[in-house]
């Protein structure tokens, strides 16, 4: 096994960069791709933003299923399943220009997915990258 972190990730993009107005759902990440990993992390990346307050305030949050086209077990995770955050996390409402937020998934289903939700105007530019960890098999591709 490699020891170096370059050859034990799998970055994939899991929500696009964008102006965010509303709810804004982001990409289903599977975490049986190559082979499996066991690990999960949502890096989010926040650009120009308004005046964020009690008032205008970012919400993120993970969904989870084991079957992404027909989403009949598509729900929210539990808290129990996320790691280093309150959960679901608690809104965002302080200023994020310029910076990244980290959201931690440690439950057992095999898709998750990144749920921006905005209440502010006109909007936050947001982006998130999913970073796999742990994998049955390494190198992992694109090593």
């Amino acid at each position: 096994m490699q020891r170096d972190l370059h050859s034990n990730i799998l970055d994939k993009p899991a929500l696009a960069p964008q102006a965010v107005t509303g709810t804004v759902t982001g990409a289903w990440i599977d975490t049986t791709v190559a082979g499996g990993f066991e690990g999960l992390l949502f890096i989010l990346n926040w650009g120009a933003v308004t005046t964020l307050n009690s008032t205008n305030f970012l919400t993120p949050k993970l969904q989870e299923a084991n079957d992404p086209v027909a989403q009949a077990d598509a729900a929210d995770v539990a808290a129990a399943d996320y790691l280093n955050t309150v959960a679901p996390p608690a809104a965002v409402n302080s200023d994020v220009h310029g910076t990244t937020s980290r959201l931690g998934y440690r439950g057992y289903k095999r898709f998750v997915r990144l749920v921006l939700t905005a209440t502010l105007s006109p909007s936050v530019f947001a982006s998130a990258v999913a970073v796999l960890s742990h994998p049955k098999y390494a190198p992992t591709p694109g090593s």
